[in-house]
């Protein structure tokens, strides 16, 4: 299949990128081709400059991948790359720290499942020159034993605790892609989802319980947010004061 890569020559500071830079190497690979794999083939083709300035000391490369909007288009806008990708038994991957495991045919799962805007056939190879380490899973499980909203946080703590070491051990460096996936929806398949995080069933319906999620009327298998404030509330304080988001009532119509 054909892959389009976008360099980056000069490293990529604040505000990021809009559009990608220059001009793409365009490459042939397997779907089961390894996004590591498929950087250093295009670094390579770039030449021994692009060499110089995404590996340092013999290792590498070094970068962090962006998604384009629309490969076909040049230049292409650039979109913000999955934070997650199922693999082939269908549990998530966490980019951010299991970037060398992802494959190009889990990009194209990662889109069918609706996790980026981005175009599964390309990538811009970005040189970051910013950032700060965000808080971790301990600083999370703190603010969740504080948080109030009590009996939920502590159902929701529970899970954590059980789940964040294998989920780490999958790329889940920090708890923000977990926080932007599992209570930015609206419902969930309970069962989807127990894939999704590798959890038991019990794990899962606590850990949507604990959010403010109910069982639909209409099939048992999926759960939407709750109408009762009570039952959202921590879903709605990690939202606002934990992320720093808009909370949106998705009853606020219905009112």
């Amino acid at each position: 299949m054909r892959f389009v890569v976008y360099l980056d020559e000069e490293g990529s500071g604040w505000p990021p990128r809009k559009t990608a830079p220059g001009d793409p190497i365009i490459l042939e690979v397997d779907p089961e081709t390894r996004l590591d794999d498929m950087a250093a083939e295009a670094i390579s083709a770039g030449g021994r400059h692009f060499r110089d300035l995404y590996y340092y000391g013999g290792e590498g490369p070094y970068y962090w991948p962006g998604s384009l909007r629309d490969a076909s288009r040049r230049p292409p806008q650039l979109t913000a790359f999955p934070p997650v990708v199922p693999d082939e038994s269908g549990e998530l991957l966490w980019t951010q720290g299991a970037r060398s495991r992802v494959k190009i045919a889990d990009l194209y799962r990662a889109k069918q499942e609706g996790f980026f805007n981005g175009d599964p056939t390309g990538v811009f190879l970005e040189r970051p020159m910013y950032g700060e380490a965000p808080p971790g899973w301990h600083e999370f499980m703190s603010w969740l034993a504080d948080v109030g909203a009590a009996s939920l946080a502590a159902m929701l703590l529970a899970v954590v605790r059980m789940a964040w070491e294998h989920w780490k051990d999958r790329g889940a460096i920090t708890p923000f892609a977990f926080l932007d996936l599992v209570p930015a929806r609206e419902q969930w398949d309970e069962r989807h989802l127990s894939t999704l995080l590798g959890l038991s069933a019990k794990a899962t319906s606590d850990l949507l319980t604990s959010l403010g999620y109910v069982r639909s009327e209409d099939a048992s298998e999926i759960w939407v947010v709750s109408d009762d404030p009570d039952r959202s509330e921590l879903r709605r304080r990690i939202i606002e004061d934990y992320l720093h988001r808009t909370y949106d009532n998705p009853h606020e119509d219905d009112e």
